[in-house]
């Protein structure tokens, strides 16, 4: 079962609780329910329920579905008998069908001659699977949009009040597990409700009707939400099926192909934002702000795989501006007394995209400023986190990273990310350590700057939900 499953779940079950809603005196009680119904329907009566699974509000009650409203069967036309079938046109609805809330449409249809023979239940009934291989894994249960006829497996519900309807349908696929627990039985290899145990003693949470409509509407609202969610986590589940490994490897590889965002011919000409970069950092060399380092040119052999037309593959060093740090002696910071700046020594600092301070210093050399991109450069090599802090000493094991031309800094967080592995590989010596040409010279896709934006914001959405994921 899926996150998305598991969440639907919980907010059913919250909802039949009483935990969704509000409980408000002008409702009322849900016993006139009961009671109108009663004096509607004398020759129903109060059974002996089992024990309710959980506690309800004051104002709600305990009730059978047997109080509430007539089931019944259908069946299945004569198979032998031609007339009943060929060329058929209306709804006849077995439970290969039951497989969303509304049904408008069978996949068979038996004959205007067939129907003549069959109860026609009309739109607004409820109906559910009760004889089934289904029974094993759920309980189908929908609401009829059309004039239908059904088969032997399903039972119709006849409310007697209609307006019960809609929250009923969500009291029984709140209880779907209690209820394939509890009230289920297998016939040879075919399961099938105990029904007359099911209908009339299983206890059923009933609040007053204008609670009801506020939970439907609630949970409506709710399942909008988690159907989005479901469609992320059909999105990660196909990522980890498209690309095999480590899931959030794999998100962060189709990211960085433009398989997680569309491109669009509105956005901006990604050469602009290149030339510019190249222009910035030329006036930085120029005005002796950072060294003309050398960046290797890019030949066709360079590049290791495609990418969108749009895009275009540069060095890392094009784009940003890096920074190495510089390390102090024991007697220029204290990790006791809090004054001056704060002095970040190396991976200890660094703590699942968070930093942490635990020294200071009053003689700042090279500063990071607030916004800067860390990477941690030796020892735990490939540790990165955004600072928060207005501006801190770094030592040699940490370079900072600003962007240039206004590339996203978030975007190049997740492309150092994607490569983090290529840039472990080329760690040298027997601590473990890259050098700043390693940095420069990454070979990283660049998009235009809004696909960048769209691109960071895909892979907060997915990669916060990585982890749930893969435990399922």
């Amino acid at each position: 079962m899926g996150l998305a499953e598991e969440l639907r779940k919980a907010v059913l079950l919250s909802a039949i609780s009483g935990k969704l809603s509000e409980h408000l005196e002008t409702d009322g009680c849900a016993d006139s329910i009961l009671l109108q119904i009663l004096m509607e329907h004398p020759q129903n009566k109060s059974v002996d329920l089992d024990d309710p699974i959980f506690d309800i509000p004051e104002n709600w009650c305990w009730c059978s579905l047997s109080e509430l409203g007539e089931f019944s069967s259908g069946k299945t036309p004569d198979k032998s008998n031609s007339s009943y079938w060929e060329n058929g046109t209306e709804q006849w609805f077995t439970s290969k069908d039951m497989k969303s809330k509304y049904l408008s449409d069978s996949i068979l249809k038996i004959t205007s001659k067939a129907k003549e023979q069959m109860r026609v239940y009309p739109a607004g009934t409820l109906l559910m699977v009760v004889r089934s291989g289904i029974l094993k894994h759920s309980l189908p249960v929908c609401v009829l949009t059309v004039d239908a006829t059904i088969n032997q497996d399903i039972k119709a519900y006849k409310l007697y009040n209609e307006e019960l309807s809609e929250y009923l349908y969500i009291m029984l696929k709140g209880l779907e597990t209690h209820i394939l627990q509890n009230y289920t039985k297998r016939i040879t290899t075919v399961d099938s409700l105990r029904f007359d145990n099911f209908s009339q003693n299983m206890p059923i949470p009933l609040p007053p009707i204008k609670e009801q409509k506020r939970i439907v509407d609630r949970v409506d609202e709710l399942m909008d939400q988690i159907d989005e969610y479901a469609k992320i986590e059909q999105q990660l589940i196909s990522l980890k099926e498209s690309f095999p490994g480590d899931l959030r490897a794999s998100i962060l590889q189709a990211a960085m192909q433009g398989k997680l965002t569309e491109q669009s011919v509105d956005d901006t000409d990604v050469n602009e934002l290149i030339i510019k970069a190249r222009a910035e950092r030329k006036s930085l060399i120029d005005n002796k702000v950072i060294k003309n380092e050398k960046i290797a040119k890019i030949s066709d052999d360079d590049y290791p795989n495609e990418i969108p037309e749009s895009w275009r593959f540069i060095r890392l060093g094009e784009v940003i501006k890096l920074q190495s740090g510089q390390d102090m002696t024991p007697d220029m910071y204290s990790d006791e007394i809090v004054e001056g700046v704060p002095y970040l020594t190396g991976a200890s600092n660094l703590d699942n995209g968070r930093v942490i301070i635990n020294r200071w210093t009053k003689f700042p050399k090279t500063i990071a400023e607030k916004g800067d991109l860390l990477l941690t450069c030796k020892g735990t090599v490939g540790l990165l986190a955004f600072l928060q802090e207005e501006k801190v000493h770094i030592a040699r094991q940490i370079m900072a990273i600003k962007s240039l031309a206004s590339v996203n800094l978030g975007y190049i967080r997740y492309c150092i990310d994607s490569f983090i592995l290529l840039i472990k590989a080329q760690a040298k010596s027997e601590i473990p350590g890259i050098d700043r040409k390693v940095v420069l010279n990454l070979l990283v896709p660049l998009p235009p700057i809004e696909e960048q934006e769209r691109i960071v914001e895909q892979l907060e959405t997915l990669l916060s939900l990585c982890e749930s994921v893969m435990e399922e």
